[in-house]
């Protein structure tokens, strides 16, 4: 009886081992590398460092990069335009997809009306490739990388409140995220 009890946890430890380590395929998949957000990487950066390439968004780029299992880098960019037409941190509104060698792979604008509303927040990459992330137009969204363009599968709004939080993805898969509304949401990455 004791070797079955023993075995159970085994398999049970081993499952969750096997997930753990699947949702840490990419070399840098959200905010501060993990769930921990330790910000440390097992790679090792060259010895003398030298600029390979940059990349020339529309606006300035307001989050940290997350970096897919393929090596697509992904940022946002841009800032918030008010009723009044005052500039908060600029007008892109994009979430940028990057190739490795620095080129332009896609581009995926957010739209707030007539205005324009930013990528504060840093994207999360889950373990099938969807990148996740808020904008401040109030919605947290969910696309897939479909080579060529970035493909909505779905959005959901918070409240009244710009999305600046970086989304943290749990190990089965749940995105948590905070707002403004003093109030951190749990997303099932099914929303439709």
């Amino acid at each position: 009886m004791k070797y079955s009890y023993l075995s159970a946890g085994l398999l049970i430890l081993v499952g969750l081992t096997s997930r753990a380590i699947h949702a840490e395929e990419s070399p840098w998949p959200m905010f501060r590398h993990d769930l921990k957000h330790t910000g440390h990487t097992p790679y090792t950066g060259p010895a003398t460092p030298t600029v390979a390439w940059t990349f020339p968004a529309n606006d300035g780029i307001t989050s940290s990069p997350s970096i897919g299992h393929d090596g697509t880098i992904y940022v946002g960019a841009g800032g918030f335009y008010d009723r009044f037409g005052y500039n908060t941190g600029g007008g892109d509104s994009s979430l940028y997809a990057v190739n490795p060698d620095g080129s332009l792979k896609w581009q995926f604008k957010t739209d707030y009306g007539s205005y324009s509303a930013g990528i504060f927040s840093s994207p999360a990459v889950g373990s099938d490739g969807t990148i996740y992330f808020g904008a401040l137009d109030h919605y947290v969204y969910a696309l897939e990388d479909s080579t060529s363009y970035g493909k909505l599968k779905w959005k959901v709004r918070l409240d009244e409140n710009p999305v600046y939080s970086s989304p943290s993805l749990g190990y089965d898969g749940t995105i948590y995220v905070g707002s403004l509304d003093f109030r951190v949401y749990a997303l099932n990455p099914q929303v439709r």
